[in-house]
């Protein structure tokens, strides 16, 4: 008899370690039951009663719930609006409980931080969500995550009941398992008016279960209006607007004193006696006047400058050519030839003649390159004359607005904007990065730094032209499309003298080298003012003559030194734990 009992205890014990079964140690808790009951509401809100039985191991205050209220997919997002009804007991007595906002979810916490329970332990929490309900041409769909996946212990059953009393229910799906997978361990039935839905496996631990109901296009229901539909998109996407914050706010100045001023007359040579003037309009292209000559009283340097509103170091190098051309300087080529070649250096030599008639700033040019003599090498201005450049583009800016032709200093207002500018992309940045944060949308930050480079442009266009301006600025690109074009063969028969006249501004013009090339052409012989250069290579000449300028006046010594919302139909391509609602939880 021992050895029989021995051998039927021996089999009763592999017998029951052949069986499963779920080790409780793994989690304090374990929810025995989740039952949901969804009303579709005629507003298309839903009413979602959650019974969830638990039993607790150990003594808890409660349970915490996840109901996630921002939903993504792509560039898409949206928030939904949730409100709670009610916490109670398995006898709809309160509970005390608080939520808040956590993240893309709201977070329900019930229980009394005081007392303990354990044991089984039923909770109904009640709440009421809004644009969950989607309209598709063909159908009315409610694509909802009934438990979650988040939860921190298994859910040995779910069930899941939909009522809709204004809307028919023309078929329905469900899919139980894994996170994300189209597992459908659940079964699914409806009615007219009533869909029931039951898992058919004991979930574990990530377990999700979706249900998916279609309804008839044709129903009672009411969808929200158009008004209330904009203002749930600019919650919903407000981060696109702090991302386009900068570009709109540089657009409407830009627009209202970033244009130019113009007369309403078309003549621009002089100023009419009826000085009416309107804005210039966006790609607005005004017929090309024709000019053919210097315009009276701007110098070749102003000319530059109001081409592009900016004072550049080929309009302070123009200035060096006009002040050779009116006789107060020379320039001569020097050559030294060395053991492995030749190096090339200008030399300005002081004619004597009084500046008195000179503007302000070319008399300080005029006055700093002759600062250690009379005859000066420009490899001695190298590392020297740079810290000048600022005080003469001060000088060309001061005379501009003398003359009327700014409102105000171009450059300053760049600047100012550009200050503006770079608070705002800041303040900017930190709404995008927020929003993305809350949202789980990437767009605004794709959309951010493209904008960024756009409202900069803008900021370089804030140097407005007055009227006068304008109409000066017309007769400056006329002058240089014609001669660009070689229009003043045919018009000037005084070339020598017309070259002379005209070589300052067509370096400030930036086509110095087209007139260079038409010189030799025509076999002009090169300025007085340049010595020590050939009619054959005085293109070439020039050219090196402007290069090495430019780089020796401005040269300066070197130093060193989880939703789970797919954004489509749940019943094309639907999984487990796809849809609006989900979360999970938890005991406390």
């Amino acid at each position: 008899m021992k050895k029989i009992s021995c051998l039927l205890f021996l089999f009763s014990f592999f017998i029951f370690l052949s069986k499963p079964f779920k080790v409780q140690a793994a989690s304090d808790y374990t929810i025995k039951n989740f039952q949901s009951k969804i009303i579709l509401n005629q507003d298309t809100s839903l009413t979602v009663e959650e019974k969830i039985e638990t039993e607790f191991f150990v003594p808890k205050h409660g349970l915490f719930r996840m109901i996630p209220i921002v939903y993504y997919s792509g560039l898409r997002s949206f928030l939904a609006k949730i409100k709670i009804l009610s916490i109670t007991d398995g006898d709809y007595q309160p509970l005390p409980y608080q939520a808040e906002r956590k993240q893309q979810s709201l977070e329900i916490i019930i229980g009394d931080a005081n007392k303990t329970v354990i044991g089984s332990q039923t909770y109904i929490i009640k709440y009421q969500i809004k644009r969950i309900v989607v309209s598709y041409p063909d159908q009315v769909e409610l694509y909802w995550n009934v438990t979650g996946s988040g939860w921190d212990t298994v859910i040995e059953n779910a069930q899941a009941r939909v009522v809709s009393d204004f809307a028919q229910i023309k078929k329905v799906d469900c899919f139980a398992g894994r996170f994300q997978s189209e597992e459908k361990n659940c079964r699914a039935s409806f009615q007219k008016n009533l869909a029931e839905f039951q898992i058919t496996k004991e979930g574990d631990y990530g377990f999700d279960f979706t249900i998916v109901v279609g309804l008839d296009k044709n129903n009672q229901l009411k969808f929200p209006g158009l008004l209330k539909r904009l203002f749930w998109s600019f919650q919903d996407y407000w981060g696109y607007l702090t991302a386009l914050l900068p570009l709109l706010v540089m657009f409407l100045a830009w627009w209202c004193w970033g244009r130019d001023k113009r007369f309403l007359s078309d003549n621009v040579y002089f100023k009419p006696g009826e000085k009416e003037e309107r804005t210039v309009l966006p790609f607005e292209r005004p017929h090309l006047p024709m000019v053919y000559h210097p315009i009276d009283g701007l110098t070749p340097a102003q000319v530059g400058t109001i081409v592009d509103e900016r004072v550049h170091l080929k309009d302070i190098l123009a200035e060096i050519i006009e002040l050779a051309r009116l006789g107060f300087l020379k320039i001569k080529k020097n050559t030294q030839k060395k053991f492995l070649g030749s190096k090339e250096d200008y030399v300005f030599v002081k004619t004597g003649r009084k500046s008195d008639q000179l503007t302000d700033y070319q008399k300080y040019l005029y006055k700093k390159i002759f600062e250690k003599g009379s005859e000066v090498k420009l490899s001695q201005l190298k590392n020297k004359f740079y810290v000048h450049i600022g005080k003469i583009r001060d000088l060309i800016y001061e005379s501009l607005l003398r003359k009327e032709i700014f409102p105000q200093n171009p450059y300053k207002m760049r600047i100012l904007w550009l200050i503006l500018l770079m608070f705002l992309a800041g303040l900017s940045f930190f709404l995008t990065i927020l929003y993305t944060a809350v949202m789980i949308n990437p767009g605004p930050m794709l959309l951010f730094f493209p904008s960024l480079i756009l409202a900069f442009f803008l900021t370089q266009k804030m140097g407005r032209r007055t009227a006068w301006g304008y109409s000066l600025y017309r007769q400056a690109i006329g002058l240089r499309w014609y001669l660009s074009k070689g229009k003043w063969r045919e018009e000037i028969a005084e070339k020598n003298l017309f070259f002379e006249e005209i070589l300052p501004l067509a370096m400030a013009l930036g086509i110095v080298d087209k007139l260079t090339k038409e010189m030799a052409v025509l076999g002009i012989k090169p300025p007085r003012y340049f010595q020590g250069v050939t009619m054959t290579n005085f293109s070439h000449d020039f050219s090196r003559f402007s290069v090495l300028t430019g780089s020796g006046l401005s040269s300066s010594p070197s130093s060193f030194g989880r939703s789970s919302w797919s954004g489509s139909s749940g019943f094309s391509g639907g999984s487990s734990g796809g849809g609006f609602g989900g979360g999970g939880g938890g005991s406390w």
